[in-house]
């Protein structure tokens, strides 16, 4: 759950940088003493991990009307308004020390996902946009082989959104992150020294 976000932060009374560097300290601290890092780290990281769901949440767009996937020209998934929403969450993964925050993918399952049940495969779609299929911008036929790339990629980069049928991304993911660093950053101070201080004890 590290995002580096050099940016100041007004009138929070947090100094995210100083933050970083004692919990830096304290994580060397509980590693010279803790006999199960990983089961000590998800402890002290999973309330910090709420705090990212919720606020990446509260920016995940949510459509008024439910949404269909098709494989081989037949409706494979149904998606309910708020899929998106509900499927970010701790994935509680087991081979890992870290709390990872994502959409819940179903890896190919299809049916309907509406309450508990959720399909999160088209988050970064959501969030990072995606070009209309098919189409190439109208600047594709006044570049050359002789010009670079790049050209290309601008001019796609122009025309590759809303007004040729494609998605513009959220960023909800990004905006999300910036918004729950600081509590979580504090959250995670305060659970390492009252482990550090039981461990000691």
């Amino acid at each position: 759950m590290v995002y580096r976000d050099k940016r100041p932060r007004k009138g929070r009374g947090i100094k995210v940088s100083d933050l970083n560097r004692e919990i830096s300290t304290l994580v060397g601290q509980l590693k010279g003493i803790s006999k199960n890092i990983a089961k000590d780290s998800k402890k002290i990281l999973r309330p910090a991990g709420e705090i990212y769901v919720r606020e990446i949440q509260k920016r995940v767009p949510i459509s008024k009307k439910k949404h269909y996937r098709y494989k081989s020209k037949r409706r494979f998934a149904t998606y309910y308004p708020g899929n998106l929403k509900r499927s970010i969450q701790d994935l509680k993964l087991q081979n890992t020390s870290a709390v990872i925050i994502g959409p819940k993918v179903t890896g190919g399952t299809g049916g309907t996902f509406s309450g508990t049940r959720t399909d999160g495969w088209y988050a970064k779609i959501i969030d990072r946009g995606a070009p209309a299929v098919g189409r190439r911008p109208k600047e594709f036929n006044l570049i050359t082989k002789r010009k670079s790339r790049g050209a290309y990629r601008r001019a796609l980069k122009k025309q590759r959104y809303a007004k040729q049928g494609g998605i513009k991304g959220a960023n909800f993911i990004r905006k999300g992150v910036i918004s729950a660093r600081p509590r979580a950053l504090v959250i995670i101070q305060r659970r390492l020294i009252e482990r550090i201080k039981t461990l000691q004890q």
